[in-house]
């Protein structure tokens, strides 16, 4: 700051300087010149000249720079654009006014000096045109919106809606309209939606008629034992939602409610246009899906591919070799987790990965936390190996859970620590094709009828080359296969494909 003032002065009296310069010369130019001596004019032009550079110089920035800001008569509206003038513009103005005027003049000599000077000026970087009013008003605006969302309870996301825009954009073709009311939007807007969206969904109908469809059922219950049931419908063109039942308050669920549920729903979507029917392995959906194709010859049932393949890991979870080493490694999970601390702690090893992940099916999720900790073993061994976890006090508990951690995870393992990593290795070997078959059925980019079967024999020939006890495990893929995918519907798919 103190040279930026320093800077300025020295500025202020080399422009003194130049200024009394310039007025000596004039001064001996109209002593030479008996003329010029009494010449009003030029001393009113000089006089005016000195005072006209005063102003530009002292007042000229701060003027220009307030009125960047300035908003007119109280308005949020944006300041009118003008060009701004550059030493540039100055110098040719003034050169457009004495174009014809000799340059040894002492009028053309001041002013040659007054462009130099404006020149020399110090420079401020000037802002672009709008930018202030811009910056306040997203600042106003980010105001609004996020007051509205506190106050609703919305998610910070919501705003990222395609119908964020198009919603300002109306809002300032009407800006004297408030907004509407619950009523307006719950039984006016809401209403007419419907009705639009039923009219888009009746656009399926010739795709429907020409092709057929597919009803996926699809039962869930919540924390607070409700039960709902969803009711889909597939087609090449894509899925659309048809109608939720809560059967919250039905006291029995079995194959003839689920029955009457299935029948209306084919009824309504055209028994003509149905060719198959979708549900889980619930032992009541499984007779009510046989129900179904004695009543309508032309239906086929079959299970979700997703819900058999997720029984399929439960059966070998629940196998002697595999099942102590799924608990094994479930109490490392348990005891990390346990302690917000050690969660902490573990990510500084992991690279800030979590060993617990949801996977698609409960049975899935146990046999993806067992390829967690496997893979980083290293790692959690390092992690319990650590100075500072030595010193903590999780590291020093003596109760059975953290001392079977802390054999499971010592760097000089015992034979009963190192069969178990052994163990867990070939488990791995078990589980990745048919999670891969898991996750290729689930997906939503394409049908998987057509190549379930391809699949599946993928998945035993890779279970077939990496486990010696590759038979049992056949047998029972077979079993689940046999029993609940083996269909003709499915062998078409996969002739056709």
């Amino acid at each position: 700051m103190m040279a930026l003032l320093m800077d300025y002065k020295d500025k202020k009296k080399d422009k003194q300087r130049m200024e009394r310069e310039v007025e000596d010369e004039l001064r001996k130019s109209f002593h030479d010149n008996e003329d010029d001596e009494d010449d009003p004019e030029m001393e009113f032009a000089l006089r005016q000249s000195r005072q006209q550079h005063e102003f530009d110089y002292y007042h000229g920035a701060y003027n220009r720079d307030r009125s960047s800001h300035y908003v007119e008569r109280g308005t949020n509206l944006p300041p009118p654009l003008h060009r701004s003038t550059s030493v540039h513009d100055v110098e040719n103005s003034r050169s457009r006014n004495v174009a014809m005027q000799p340059t040894s003049t002492p009028a053309a000599r001041l002013r040659a000096r007054e462009v130099q000077m404006e020149k020399d000026c110090p420079k401020k970087k000037q802002m672009k045109l709008g930018t202030g009013w811009l910056k306040k008003a997203k600042k106003e605006l980010t105001k609004a919106f996020g007051n509205w969302m506190i106050d609703t309870n919305q998610a910070f996301r919501s705003i990222e809606s395609p119908y964020t825009n198009p919603l300002m954009e109306t809002i300032r073709e009407y800006p004297n309209v408030r907004a509407p009311l619950a009523y307006d939007i719950a039984d006016v807007f809401l209403p007419e939606e419907c009705k639009k969206m039923k009219e888009y969904i009746k656009s399926f109908a010739p795709v429907w008629n020409e092709r057929g469809v597919t009803i996926m059922c699809d039962g869930w219950q919540g924390p607070t034992n409700m039960h709902i049931i969803n009711f889909l419908v597939y087609s090449a063109r894509g899925t659309v939602f048809h109608k939720s039942v809560d059967a919250t308050d039905v006291y029995k669920k079995d194959a003839n409610y689920y029955f009457r549920l299935m029948k209306k729903v084919v009824e309504e979507v055209g028994e003509e246009r149905v060719v198959r029917i979708v549900t889980d392995n619930e032992a009541a959906m499984k007779a009510a899906g046989k129900q179904m194709m004695e009543a309508f010859p032309h239906l086929y049932w079959t299970a979700c591919a997703a819900h058999c393949l997720g029984l399929l890991l439960e059966d070998l979870g629940n196998l002697k070799n595999i099942d102590p080493v799924m608990k094994k490694a479930k109490k490392i999970s348990q005891f990390i987790y346990h302690y917000r601390w050690a969660i902490n702690y573990m990510k500084e090893f992991t690279g800030g990965r979590e060993l617990a992940r949801p996977g698609i099916t409960r049975f899935a999720t146990q046999f993806v936390m067992l390829e967690s900790v496997v893979r980083h073993k290293t790692a959690l061994q390092d992690m319990f190996d650590s100075t500072r976890w030595i010193s903590s006090r999780y590291g020093q508990m003596t109760d059975p859970l953290a001392v079977k951690v802390r054999e499971l995870l010592s760097k000089n393992p015992s034979s009963s620590t190192a069969s178990f990593w052994n163990k867990a290795d070939e488990i791995l070997k078990l589980q990745e094709p048919i999670l891969k078959v898991l996750k290729l059925v689930d997906g939503d980019h394409q049908p998987t009828m057509g190549f379930i079967y391809e699949a599946m024999e993928r998945c035993k020939l890779a279970i077939k080359r990496d486990c010696p006890y590759y038979k049992t495990y056949w047998k029972m893929i077979d079993k689940r296969w046999n029993f609940q995918l083996h269909t003709d519907l499915h062998a078409a798919g996969n002739i056709s494909y």
